[in-house]
């Protein structure tokens, strides 16, 4: 003050000015802390609001995808077991002894494998009778590409008479073959091959596949009877004897 002819303040308020300065520091802090939760905060809404959109889109594509499968179960009234006996009657009307044993029915075949396993892309091929797979497919489903008797999964179905998928093996084998499904009779003959190569992936599961199993053995039974010399007049005993083979 003397230095610089300053008016010197008798009774300077420290106090004050100090907490002046406290106040100012606090303030400053809280207002950084509370600046970084607002941040924070806006960070946290703008990602759940993009979680958000998200969730709707799929919700109105589910919501849309459920009403198409409720409108299509409602226009499908066929059980699977109608679906057999329509086969067999479409199997009676032929000729016996009229040709290959899956020829005419190659297509209700395909049909039948379609509607209940959603197929997209499949072929039908028929099985010698040294069980050799044949080199051209008795019916088509779309457009499927050539098939050798080589691949894994044929192989693996003529051994065993199974189905088998590309869940069975662990190699990769390309996508030519999803899955292979041989018609087999009650006496374990088979007698053609629904090889599919295109099938929607929640539809290739372990119970789906069973249920391929299952229905081509009812209608390897269908293709057996075929061949029988007395098709309109079968023994009653005979058909209940291969009705319990199969259960």
């Amino acid at each position: 003050c003397r230095v610089f002819d300053w008016v010197a303040i008798p009774d300077y308020p420290v106090e004050q000015v100090v907490g002046m300065l406290l106040v100012t520091v606090i303030t400053a802090e809280f207002h950084d802390l509370w600046q970084q939760k607002l941040q924070s905060l806006q960070n946290k809404h703008h990602y759940l609001n993009l979680r958000m959109n998200e969730f709707s889109r799929a919700y109105h594509l589910l919501k849309g995808s459920h009403s198409q499968l409720e409108q299509q179960a409602a226009n499908y009234y066929k059980s699977m077991r109608v679906s057999l006996l329509d086969l067999e009657k479409n199997i009676q009307a032929l000729a016996e002894h009229e040709g290959e044993p899956l020829s005419g029915i190659g297509d209700l075949i395909l049909k039948l494998f379609s509607d209940y396993g959603s197929i997209q892309t499949a072929s039908l091929y028929a099985i010698t009778d040294t069980q050799k797979l044949s080199l051209h497919p008795v019916s088509c489903l779309g457009t499927p590409p050539a098939i050798w008797p080589s691949n894994p999964l044929v192989r693996e179905a003529l051994k065993s008479g199974n189905v088998t998928s590309i869940q069975t093996f662990d190699e990769d084998f390309g996508q030519e073959i999803v899955a292979v499904i041989p018609l087999v009779d009650v006496y374990q003959k088979i007698w053609g091959m629904v090889i599919v190569n295109e099938m929607p992936m929640f539809a290739l599961q372990e119970n789906t596949l069973d249920l391929l199993s299952l229905l081509g053995g009812h209608i390897a039974d269908l293709v057996r009877s075929r061949t029988e010399t007395n098709l309109h007049n079968k023994d009653v005993w005979s058909e209940f004897g291969q009705e319990l083979r199969r259960v």
